[in-house]
C-alpha cells in the first residue's frame, strides 16, 4: 500500500525531464548569452554532466552525479539567486523566473506563482511568452 501511495505522489510532484520546454530554453539561453566566455563554457559542461533533470511544481532542477569532474563557477556560496528573468505575453508582464546556482553548480530555474499560473492556463499558447528583461543579481566571478 505504501508503495502505491509513494508512486502516486512521485508522479504528481516529480517529473523526469527529457527536453526543456520552449520558455525554459528561452530563459536559460537569455541568461547564458550574458555570461562571460569562461562561464558559458562552465555552464555548458555542467549541463552536459547532468545526471537527471526533474520538474517539480514551478521548479526545474538539474542534478549532477559526480561533482569532482564538473567545473564550478567561482561563486561557491549556497543557494545563490543569480538572475531574474521577467516574462511577458501580449505586451503584459506575466511573471518571473529565478535562476539559482548552489555551491558553484547551476541548480534550478524557479517560476513565480503568476508565471506558473500562466503556464498552466495557457498550455496551448505557451509560445506567446517572451522575455522583457533579464537582471543579473550576482556576478559569478
Amino acid at each position: 500500500m505504501m508503495d502505491v501511495i509513494f508512486r502516486f505522489f512521485y508522479r504528481i510532484f516529480f517529473e523526469h525531464v527529457s527536453e526543456l520546454l520552449p520558455y525554459e530554453k528561452l530563459c536559460l539561453g537569455a541568461w547564458r548569452a550574458l555570461l562571460s566566455a569562461e562561464n558559458k563554457d562552465i555552464l555548458d559542461r555542467q549541463i552536459e554532466s547532468c545526471w537527471t533533470v526533474r520538474r517539480y511544481i514551478g521548479k526545474l532542477c538539474f542534478h549532477h552525479s559526480k561533482r569532482e569532474n564538473v567545473p564550478l563557477f567561482a561563486n561557491f556560496h549556497p543557494d545563490q539567486n543569480v538572475a531574474l528573468v521577467v516574462f511577458e505575453a501580449l505586451s503584459s508582464r506575466v511573471g518571473t523566473a529565478r535562476i539559482f546556482i548552489h555551491r558553484g553548480l547551476f541548480f534550478s530555474i524557479e517560476n513565480s506563482r503568476s508565471l506558473q499560473k500562466f503556464i498552466e492556463s495557457h498550455k496551448s499558447n505557451i509560445n506567446q511568452l517572451k522575455i522583457s528583461r533579464i537582471d543579473i543579481l550576482i556576478d559569478l566571478n
